[in-house]
């Protein structure tokens, strides 16, 4: 799903991942720049947590550059899933300011 803001300024994103588990929910914002301004797990089936750490590390992130968070090592497939939902909300916020979304 997506919204977008009210004063125009950006969106947001709700994306479903499987991590660990499938059921990993994301609220991921970008802005009119392209810039994640945050991010947040809104449900999870992750057993260690690791999910709430990830959250802040891909503010300010742009699409040429989200890539290069870290993997938390021991939680390997919730950072992977993390990941591969802020790829889909880039791919979906290009589609939505005229590109093709590849």
């Amino acid at each position: 799903a997506v919204y977008k803001s009210s004063d125009g300024k950006g969106y947001v994103f709700r994306l479903n991942a499987t991590g660990y588990k499938s059921g990993l929910v994301i609220m991921c914002g970008i802005d009119t720049d392209g810039k994640i301004t945050g991010t947040k797990c809104i449900q999870s089936s992750e057993t260690n947590g690791a999910e709430g750490k990830l959250s802040p590390m891909y503010v300010g992130k742009t699409e040429g550059d989200y890539s290069s968070v870290e993997i938390i090592s021991g939680s390997t497939l919730t950072s992977k899933g993390y990941k591969n939902a802020m790829e889909s909300a880039f791919d979906a916020f290009e589609i939505l300011t005229g590109g093709d979304g590849e």
